[in-house]
């Protein structure tokens, strides 16, 4: 099945989600895609996607990227946090997003971020991501990118 015209695209990432979905993995469309679907920036090309995965562990999506032909993971990206795939020659990457009795959270790489409480909430036609998620990450992402060079560094 093909998911993607080059480059990506919003058809694409539909059917991508669709087809997890019809898997049982739930995801939320999430970076540049969600801020363009939510009309926070003007359509330019997306060098990838990014998919908040809400789950205890990426145990699901491990079967699915194990079954589905055309697909190749990408192995760095293999991690507590997070997956990636590529197929098609595009990047898909998930960030597992885990909940507990303060809400919801992803420990990037042992930095703790806690996600604003709407950020799955559904209001769109499919999943995608809060504009207060969007917004929130903007202002962590240089403590997120830190943790992983951290990571990156001590699995060399």
């Amino acid at each position: 099945m093909q998911y993607f015209t080059s480059p990506v695209d919003l058809a694409g990432i539909r059917c991508l989600i669709q087809k997890l979905a019809d898997q049982g993995i739930r995801v939320w469309l999430f970076g540049g895609w969600a801020e363009e679907v939510r009309g926070l920036t003007a359509p330019r090309a997306h060098k990838d996607v990014d998919l908040l995965y809400p789950r205890t562990d990426f145990s699901a999506l491990d079967a699915f990227m194990r079954g589905t032909s055309g697909l190749r993971e990408v192995a760095v990206k293999r991690t507590a946090c997070s997956r990636a795939f590529e197929i098609e020659g595009d990047f898909v990457e998930f960030y597992l997003v885990q909940a507990d009795e303060d809400g919801f959270f992803t420990d990037f790489w042992g930095y703790l971020h806690r996600w604003p409480a709407d950020t799955l909430a559904d209001v769109m036609e499919f999943p995608v991501a809060s504009v207060a998620s969007r917004e929130d990450s903007r202002s962590v992402w240089p403590q997120v990118e830190q943790a992983y060079d951290t990571y990156a560094a001590s699995q060399r």
